[in-house]
């Protein structure tokens, strides 16, 4: 069996796919990706994870890569996949990392069952958009989205299918690798890391497989009412995010940590989108550093 393109059946018949990396005898964290990345998603230098004694579990949420679409399914409807996912695989205690729309994921998850989870890494996140504060500090490119995402979501799921026929050959890879241009020198230095130019294309072809209308609903529910409150969730969270972030501000994580009772945060001021990249061995050592059972 191929440890990276792995399946489970749902008990409403849907397929959730996922991937294990690193120490398979390790510690389970689990990593969900931003919206149109998949189970492909993570550090490339997998000794990282061997090193530290972690067993990494990454998924194609509803829709993407080979996991079934979900119907009008929300935040809450993940969470019961993932308590499916670990019931059938015998796992009584795991921690979480989320990057971006997948943060919020994680946090669903550690407010409907949080005896699972030892704590929840929540990095460049997207909250309070209602906010006045938020709302001055955000970047053209999200504000788009935003409209988009509430307005428009047909021209969302466009645009990402313009990008999924555009991934296909290497003319894609030439525009994904020209707007990083655009990014801080930071990120700059991290998108050069060895092998990482090659787990971005991957996780995000497969992220798109199916299309772009699941990327857009996951970006989609994640803006919208998630069905519980930041106030809700009592695991300990670690808060990341980059002040150089061109796209999320940094002012969203901020707002995160004023809300959740129980955080840790940390705001680095030359750290940009690629954050989890650069601070990945960090991220992990400060988990297993908490790591409760």
């Amino acid at each position: 069996m191929d440890p990276t393109s792995q399946t489970i059946t749902l008990s409403d018949g849907r397929i959730l796919s996922f991937a294990e990396w690193g120490d398979m005898n390790g510690k389970p964290v689990f990593y969900f990706t931003s919206a149109e990345a998949s189970r492909y998603s993570r550090h490339p230098d997998e000794t990282i994870l061997t090193s530290l004694g972690v067993h990494l579990y990454t998924f194609d949420r509803p829709g993407k890569g080979l996991s079934t679409p979900h119907k009008n399914s929300g935040l809450l409807d993940w969470a019961k996949d993932i308590r499916e996912f670990v019931s059938q695989k015998n796992i009584t205690r795991f921690a979480m990392i989320g990057h971006s729309q997948g943060a919020i994921h994680c946090l669903a998850c550690a407010y409907v069952f949080p005896e699972l989870v030892s704590s929840v890494t929540a990095i460049t996140n997207i909250t309070g958009l209602d906010d006045e504060e938020i709302k001055a500090n955000m970047s053209r490119y999200f504000r788009v989205q935003l409209f988009m995402g509430r307005h428009a979501p047909w021209l969302m799921t466009l645009q990402w299918n313009v990008l999924r026929l555009s991934l296909k050959g290497k003319r894609g890879e030439k525009i994904l690798l020209n707007n990083m241009r655009s990014l801080p020198e930071r990120d700059k230095t991290t998108f050069n890391i060895a092998g990482s130019h090659d787990v971005m294309f991957q996780s995000m072809r497969e992220g798109l497989r199916q299309g772009g209308k699941s990327i857009t609903h996951d970006f989609c529910i994640v803006i919208g009412d998630w069905g519980f409150k930041l106030e809700d969730i009592q695991s300990k969270i670690f808060i990341w995010h980059g002040e150089s972030d061109p796209m999320i501000p940094a002012s969203m994580s901020r707002y995160m940590a004023k809300h959740i009772p129980n955080n840790e945060t940390t705001i680095i001021p030359e750290e940009g989108a690629l954050l989890i990249y650069s601070q990945w061995r960090k991220i992990l050592e400060q988990l297993l550093a908490y790591w409760k059972e």
